[in-house]
């Protein structure tokens, strides 16, 4: 969305009240091995995780447990 945003394409107003928030998951099963599709799919959506809260595109903190 964020492209069609600074293009112009889409225009957008903050949601001021109630304020919103939302808490991301990243679950797998944990008496199952890791396959490889699964460890591509956690890095690739970690990665774009972290490259939007740190480009400020999400207001957001990430948090490794």
């Amino acid at each position: 969305m964020y492209e069609h945003i600074e293009s112009g394409l889409l225009h957008f107003r903050p949601i001021v009240e109630p304020e919103l928030s939302r808490t991301l998951y990243v679950c797998e099963m944990a008496d199952r091995p890791a396959t490889y599709a699964l460890e591509a799919v956690r890095s690739l959506i970690l990665d774009l995780v972290r490259r939007s809260v740190v480009d400020g595109r999400w207001e957001a903190r990430m948090v490794m447990l």
